[in-house]
């Protein structure tokens, strides 16, 4: 069954007029590459986020950024930095490689934007047009002046060009069969039809724009072009202008409202197949997916860091590993290759080199079963003991429908772990997910396939390590995947029937780290964690 839903855009201003109508898109074509940026500031000092652009993420470099922030005590507030006759606000450039086309950027808050529309010609077909994307009323001067008009498939990459965040969401519509659910929305960051480096914004992300920016659309708006008197302060230097939108009916497209209105477009829905919100300034209004409306790309961030690095030696059998403190929490900077050897009620061993060869232990560590990650056996501490495959006795305990986790843990958890190291909880990995915010900083450069490889930007560096599958006794993923065990263990729920255990996950062409449910039977990778105490 297909069902149609409502995308979300996010809305400028809105007022009534006529509107003019065309029946065909006519366009060029553009060829796909990456982008960079350059970033000139009118002042500079330092902030709690710093942006990254493709070039400083792999040499790790940060960039100062400005200081036209004040921190309340519950939000950012931007001050504006422009009125009629001075203009200190703090612009970029933006190179989109795939195109050549250069756009100004702005600096607001602890955000960077495009301060224009994005006018990357997409030109993906759908079932009943032969583009995705449009200049208003065909007029290539619009496009020039405005950007372009997309549907929500183009703006979120459905086709998978650029990245895989958006893909297969087609035109908005969800196939739901029970057996196989399809989301309605793409997950986490969404690079969309932005430039490397860059994504469509969230909801989160346009209503923090408009909370520092004094909830009043006129700040954002331009100084010119809008219609009846509507004429914005452009006092941050977004320069919002009324680009108007498309609606595609079948074989014909209608263009309205150019110089009254503008959305942009979001990822998000309301998480029903069928309707999903965009935001004015007054509330909640719903959009169509058969709708095109223009894009504004935010900058990828990342949190400025305290980072320094060591080493360790594990005593047990004398390999050392580099470690890197980040924010004062030190974590192993290498997958453990410690070979604990435990054999299972099935198996002669508990952990093993990917395709049994010493030399992908070497390179990527070794693979854990969650028992050994925990040590089960207790041959180093009992904190994991008894921490086997399956669940423990019938629950009674009112927030479990099912059965009580197979063991009772201490956490920190040393498990497989040098002495005064732990195996992390979801807690830390979830924390840590949070600081770090994109997966790409902290995967290795080499080894990911579809060039889905990271910055490594704080010398973290996870490789695309695989799983071994001791249910299948089948190695799997390697260059596509890594998966880092958690030591956190909780009920076995009857009716989602989700794994008590967790890992982090982090996949080839994906800028997410997810931790979430995984099987004790998939032997993954172990990052160990400093005890505080050490």
């Amino acid at each position: 069954m297909r069902i149609t839903f409502l995308a979300i855009s996010f809305a400028l201003f809105l007022v009534a007029c006529d509107g003019g109508e065309a029946s065909g898109p006519v366009d060029s074509s553009s060829s796909a590459a990456e982008s960079s940026e350059t970033v000139s500031s009118v002042a500079e000092s330092s902030s709690s986020v710093l942006p990254l652009s493709s070039e400083e993420i792999s040499s790790s470099s940060l960039l100062a950024s400005s200081s036209s922030v004040k921190r309340s005590s519950s939000s950012i507030v931007a001050i504006p930095c422009k009125t009629d006759t001075t203009d200190g606000c703090v612009y970029g450039t933006l190179v989109d490689e795939r195109d050549g086309q250069i756009y100004k950027t702005v600096k607001i808050g602890n955000q960077i934007w495009m301060a224009e529309n994005l006018n990357y010609a997409y030109l993906q077909p759908t079932k009943d047009l032969d583009s995705s994307s449009w200049c208003y009323d065909n007029d290539a001067v619009n496009c020039e002046k405005y950007g372009r008009l997309y549907l929500w498939s183009a703006a979120i990459d459905s086709a998978a060009l650029f990245s895989e965040t958006g893909k297969g969401f087609g035109d908005g519509t969800c196939y739901l069969i029970p057996e196989e659910p399809t989301p309605c929305e793409p997950s986490g960051i969404v690079r969309g039809v932005c430039p490397a480096g860059w994504h469509l914004p969230r909801f989160d992300e346009w209503y923090t724009l408009y909370q520092m920016t004094g909830n009043d659309e006129r700040f954002l708006k331009s100084k010119k072009d809008w219609i009846e008197e509507n004429d914005g302060t452009d006092s941050f230097g977004f320069g919002a202008l009324p680009s108007g939108f498309s609606y595609a009916a079948r074989h014909e497209l209608y263009f309205y409202y150019v110089g009254a209105f503008t959305d942009f477009w979001t990822p998000d829905n309301s998480g029903s197949p069928e309707a999903a919100f965009f935001v004015d300034m007054d509330g909640l209004e719903t959009r169509r997916a058969d709708e095109a409306f223009p894009v504004r790309c935010v900058k990828d961030t990342v949190a400025e860091l305290d980072v320094s690095y060591g080493s360790l030696t594990d005593e047990r059998d004398g390999q050392t590993y580099k470690t890197v403190t980040i924010n004062g929490q030190t974590w192993m900077a290498e997958n453990l290759n410690y070979a604990y050897l435990q054999p299972t009620s099935t198996l002669d061993s508990s952990s093993w080199c990917y395709d049994n060869d010493p030399a992908n232990c070497g390179k990527y560590g070794r693979l854990y079963l969650w028992s050994a990650a925990m040590d089960s056996v207790a041959a180093f501490d009992d904190g994991g003991k008894g921490c086997g495959s399956g669940y423990g006795p019938p629950s009674s305990k009112p927030f479990c429908s099912g059965y009580d986790p197979i063991c009772s843990t201490r956490e920190p958890v040393r498990g497989v772990c040098p002495e005064n190291w732990h195996v992390p909880s979801k807690m830390e990995l979830d924390d840590f997910a949070a600081t770090i915010k994109y997966a790409n900083l902290i995967k290795s450069v080499d080894g990911w396939q579809d060039n889905g490889g990271g910055s490594d930007a704080f010398g973290f560096n996870v490789p695309p390590s695989g799983l071994y599958d001791a249910s299948s006794k089948s190695y799997k993923e390697i260059h596509n995947g890594a998966y880092i065990w958690s030591a956190t263990v909780t009920c076995y729920n009857l009716f989602s029937q989700e794994a008590p255990t967790f890992a982090m996950k982090l996949m080839t062409n994906s800028p997410q780290m997810t931790i979430d449910y995984w099987a004790q039977t998939k032997a993954s990778t172990v990052r160990c964690v400093k005890n505080e105490s050490e």
